[in-house]
């Protein structure tokens, strides 16, 4: 991968790589918008893995306007901190930029329309002073926002800005503001300081900003003094493109770099799902761009570009894509962390160490919660035994994988069971474990991951034989043309879609007033759309009450009914831990964790966070 590990320039800062970690929200700042040391360590991790650019998270210029857990930049105070922040980076060989950013509040819908001249100028000081203070404290560089959906951009689109004063009115009005904020930053840190520009190439909506608006987007950035271009796209209606889940291709922005790079003479950043370094590569070898962003790959796996500098492929840990990082920040309002990297977030309190005494340890089902138990064990030093009921490594991961637009799922069970198989875990596949394998095996610690048991109801008057399991519908048994699943959470939509997909007649019925509730909303969206896409049926507020060879009857919340013709019943009514092992754990004389769905079912994340958590306990 000569291409992706050649040095490159941004003005006169030299970057070790091609390879930059896109500024991505994490609430790891303080309630005042200081830098905190988890924040320094979750940034300085990233800088070790390898990264040649660490692009660091959105700094407010105007601190009434930062929600907690962001940082600030606006007063003196938030100096020693950032200046900490720039030196743990560059102490790891990474260069370091702070992107700058104005957003308005969340609870406010003022718009471009609504400024005044003079709270324009104030904003235009803030970046200002803003760019400067990062220059004085150690960034080697700055980035402004104006991408997404946030202020710039609204400026610069002809959807949201209809001013009629010398900040609107035609395009040369509506790209003012931007180019005065450069101007004024270019005032405040010198011509040779590098100041990127993170910019909206393509909006996707009727009378919204296009590639070729982009192009000129771009030239007129760089005429006021941009040293790079880092090129996105979307718009309010379609914010998925701003953090593409799954369904989205990988490297979905890259012809958009592709595009704008053509017009310009400053280098420029491609980014969009980019969690392959092979991918990279051929970005830039193709010359697409100068430099690759990566976000949610370097959270997922820090050290992807060094072990994939040292051809370690595949010990790469790769993103799926299945932002739950995005969830967890911006719909709950937490701190940042990964599905499949539960250090994230945790770089110190949960910083791996050699084991004080090399234990021999069972791991009791081979999910995901077990596999990452077994490879954080084995990793520490410990003697492991992993135990798995079935003919292959995976649980559920196997079935998750299977519905439409949710292959990459496959990405974590390939890495978790050859680090497994590297680490040389003795595997007992088909092999069920009870009190006799523990009296034989006289492990000092146990880890039960023996995952959960799908729920399937007895239903009056209908022939058990005809209800399946959404595990008996993605592993492909035949059940008839026409299908009713019970439950539409996550499990039941995504097997609706995998059934309708292959031709079938689905109907959802789901007792609550909406389908796919608690999925991450980008990902819920672009699902809920492929379903009326396939004709898939829903009865919401809705539940079965009779059923009849080849037909149910279902009653409404307001007390109507309606009858269905059906071959067959799929159940996604959610799981109950399998506590198969309880009898013999209890009478265990030593440690042991119950982990994962075997705990209580739930999502991924879950249970290779536990895993993660029993595993350095031990």
């Amino acid at each position: 991968m000569e291409a992706l590990f050649t040095p490159c320039r941004i003005g006169q800062l030299e970057i070790r790589n091609r390879i930059a970690m896109a500024p991505m929200a994490t609430l790891l700042a303080g309630v005042t918008g200081a830098v905190t040391q988890r924040l320094i360590d979750y940034y300085a991790e990233r800088a070790a893995g390898g990264a040649g650019l660490i692009i660091v998270e959105a700094a407010h210029v105007i601190d009434a306007n930062r929600d907690i857990g962001r940082i600030g930049i606006a007063d003196p105070q938030f100096e020693p901190g950032l200046g900490e922040l720039a030196e743990a980076i560059r102490e790891k060989g990474a260069k370091a930029a702070l992107q700058l950013v104005y957003r308005e509040s969340l609870a406010s819908a003022k718009g471009p329309d609504d400024y005044t001249v003079r709270e324009i100028e104030t904003i235009i000081e803030a970046f200002g002073a803003a760019a400067q203070r990062a220059q004085k404290v150690g960034f080697d560089a700055v980035e402004i926002h104006g991408a997404n959906f946030y202020f710039l951009t609204q400026f610069m689109s002809p959807l949201t800005n209809h001013r009629r004063d010398a900040y609107g009115g035609s395009e040369e009005g509506r790209l003012k503001l931007p180019a005065d904020i450069l101007e004024r930053v270019r005032e405040r840190v010198g011509n040779e300081y590098p100041v990127l520009f993170r910019m909206i190439a393509h909006q996707y909506a009727p009378g919204g900003l296009d590639v070729r608006d982009g192009q000129r987007i771009a030239r007129r950035l760089e005429a006021a003094g941009a040293s790079a271009l880092h090129v996105s796209a979307g718009n309010p209606s379609r914010r998925f493109w701003h953090t593409p889940p799954m369904a989205i291709p990988r490297g979905c922005h890259v012809p958009l770099a592709a595009e704008i790079r053509k017009t310009v003479r400053i280098p420029v950043l491609a980014l969009g799902r980019i969690n392959d370094p092979l991918l990279a590569d051929r970005v830039i070898a193709e010359g697409k761009a100068d430099l690759v962003v990566m976000g949610r790959a370097l959270i997922a796996d820090p050290e992807l570009p060094k072990k994939a500098q040292e051809g370690r492929l595949d010990e790469v840990r790769k993103c799926m894509a299945c932002n739950y990082c995005r969830k967890r920040v911006i719909e709950m309002n937490r701190t940042i962390r990964c599905a499949v990297n539960a250090h994230a977030g945790r770089e110190r309190d949960l910083r791996l160490l050699p084991a004080a005494a090399s234990k021999k340890v069972l791991v009791a089902g081979g999910g995901p919660g077990g596999l990452e138990a077994a490879r954080v064990l084995a990793l520490r030093g410990h003697r492991v035994v992993l135990y798995e009921r079935a003919a292959t490594l995976g649980g559920q991961l196997r079935r998750a994988a299977i519905p439409p637009h949710k292959e990459e799922i496959r990405n974590l069970l390939d890495y978790l069971t050859s680090q497994i198989a590297r680490a040389k875990v003795a595997v007992h596949l088909e092999s069920e474990v009870t009190m006799s394998t523990l009296a034989q095996e006289r492990p000092d610690a146990v880890i039960v991951a023996t995952g959960a048991l799908a729920l399937v109801p007895v239903i009056p008057g209908w022939d058990p034989v005809q209800t399946f399991t959404a595990g008996d519908a993605l592993e492909g048994r035949p059940m008839g043309e026409r299908l009713i699943i019970l439950g539409g959470g996550m499990v039941g939509c995504e097997t609706a879609e995998h059934l309708a997909s292959l031709g079938k007649k689905v109907c959802i019925v789901e007792k609550l007033p909406e389908i796919a509730s608690g999925m991450e909303g980008y990902t819920r969206g672009l699902l809920l759309q492929r379903l009326r896409d396939l004709r898939v049926e829903v009865h919401t507020s809705s539940e079965v009450v009779a059923a009849r060879s080849g037909a149910v009857t279902l009653r409404n919340s307001g007390g109507g009914l309606i009858e269905v013709e059906v071959d067959g019943i799929v159940a996604a009514l959610g799981a109950g831990a399998n506590r198969s092992l309880e009898d013999a754990i209890r009478e265990f004389p030593g440690q042991w964790f119950r982990i994962g769905d075997a705990q209580e079912a739930r999502e991924i994340a879950a249970a290779v966070r536990e895993g993660y958590l029993a595993a350095v306990a031990i």
